[in-house]
């Protein structure tokens, strides 16, 4: 096992999918193999290292990590807590096909265009605990955009979220290129999107506009896309930490093998989002309300359990442009200079 092949396995494993492109890892060399460990190098840690989209990143990191080293290489546990640990054994050599296809994974926010003819869910050999969905029907696509619209207002509304997705924003070439957060430049904006964006940025004013109904607008511009999406895919199941991992396994093999085919891929999060903000009380009154409203339309729409709930949804479709991509972070970031005791 050599330095460079290690670098080489982290640098690729990284690009698996995370909430706002955190990569919340670090990777320690334990000697014979390598141990991932949760690390938050924001100011404000919103999920934590046993959060549901922690878990839901780091079970699509252990996909990749499989990809990569084998399954017999690489090894994965989760405690009902949620406490978890990964950890492999970088390969002699890095498959060229399994390289290409990691590093093609990409999120696509452009506008898509159908029909897409068939499900390509049959392709996925996903825990049976997981319900996976197709979904082309345009009334039931709608029905689901309708729940996010109204969980993205309530994001707008919350202090605490607008301030993590103004802090996950990389507004210059430069602040892109340090490989975290959210690049500017993958987002479809409007003409002027840009400058309203960091109008809007500064929370005392955006809570003022508020009152004006911005969040309003804001979440109809966040639900469009979903509204006029040629079909959707769905990965739900009971929220227990060894399914969320799972739901991120599949979440990453779905993904990467929708865009090997040319089908775009653009993951919505705030239907989950606002659930665990509502479950874990961080929601008043009103807003609790609202959340319950659109959680009822996603179960009612989804044919889900009480006890279920979507982890990610999926808009899916052919692409109409090529989105910018974002970067990750310089591999050295992620690497933990001292060995495991």
């Amino acid at each position: 096992m050599t330095p460079e092949i290690a670098k080489r396995t982290i640098d690729l494993a990284v690009t698996a999918p995370s909430a706002d492109n955190s990569q919340p890892w670090q990777f320690v060399n334990a000697g014979n193999h390598w141990e991932v460990v949760y690390h938050h190098a924001g100011t404000k840690d919103l999920f934590g290292p046993t959060g549901h989209a922690t878990l839901l990143s780091t079970g699509a990191l252990s996909y990749n990590l499989e990809q990569i080293c084998g399954t017999s290489n690489t090894s994965s546990a989760i405690d009902p807590l949620g406490n978890w640990r990964l950890s492999f054994v970088p390969p002699d050599r890095i498959s060229e096909a399994t390289e290409h296809a990691l590093r093609q994974r990409h999120t696509n926010r452009h506008p898509f265009i159908g029909p897409i003819n068939s499900s390509p869910i049959a392709q996925i050999a996903a825990d049976n605990q997981l319900k996976l969905q197709f979904i082309s029907v345009p009334s039931s696509i709608r029905k689901i955009a309708e729940a996010i619209a109204i969980c993205s207002e309530l994001r707008f509304k919350n202090e605490e979220l607008h301030e993590w997705l103004f802090s996950s924003l990389r507004w210059s070439s430069s602040e892109a290129e340090i490989g975290d957060g959210l690049d500017l430049r993958t987002l479809h904006l409007p003409p002027g999107g840009r400058a309203f964006m960091k109008f809007i940025s500064y929370w005392p004013r955006m809570s003022l506009l508020n009152f004006l109904g911005i969040s309003k607008l804001m979440a109809h511009v966040d639900s469009l896309p979903v509204s006029n999406a040629p079909a959707l895919l769905v990965i739900s199941s009971k929220q227990e930490p060894t399914l969320t991992w799972q739901a991120g396994k599949t979440l990453a093999e779905i993904w990467t093998k929708l865009n090997q085919t040319g089908v775009a891929v653009h993951p919505y999060y705030v239907i989950t989002d606002i659930a665990h903000r509502l479950q874990k009380n961080k929601l008043d009154k009103a807003a609790a309300g609202l959340a319950k409203k659109a959680l009822s339309i996603s179960r009612t729409t989804l044919n889900l359990e009480a006890d279920e709930l979507p982890h990610i949804i999926l808009r899916i479709g052919f692409p109409t442009r090529h989105p910018e991509r974002s970067k990750r972070k310089n591999v050295d970031s992620f690497i933990t200079p001292t060995f495991l005791r």
